[in-house]
């Protein structure tokens, strides 16, 4: 029987971190779930967003802290970084390059950062 001629107790649209979560949730629960994704499992967070920008940024402070402990004050980088697009990712990223010591400039179409995390004026 496939997929689509079964019946299922719940239905999950989208298979981030929230529908993952909802549809565990509810398979032990004891029902059953359909978890839907036109795309990746794990959305956009596990493969090019939220996990590689935190593992950029877990390094820096990694490596922050090994300069504090030699009381290495050094701030060389690898030189200017622009980051293209000011939402949470580029915003995450500019973050994680300027702790490694470079001069970032943030080019945002727009006139602020994190434009769909913020309300409007």
């Amino acid at each position: 029987m496939s997929a689509a001629e079964r019946t299922y107790d719940v239905v999950v649209l989208g298979a981030g971190s929230t529908g993952e979560n909802v549809a565990d949730v509810v398979v032990r629960g004891g029902l059953s779930a359909l978890l839907v994704e036109p795309e990746l499992v794990g959305c956009e967070c596990s493969y090019w967003a939220c996990m590689p920008s935190k593992t950029l940024l877990r390094g820096t402070e990694v490596l922050a802290e090994a300069r504090a402990a030699r009381g290495d004050q050094r701030r060389g980088g690898p030189g200017p970084a622009p980051v293209l697009g000011g939402g949470y990712v580029g915003c995450e990223m500019a973050t994680a390059w300027q702790a490694l010591g470079s001069q970032v400039t943030v080019l945002q179409r727009g006139d602020r950062l994190l434009p769909r995390l913020e309300p409007g004026e």
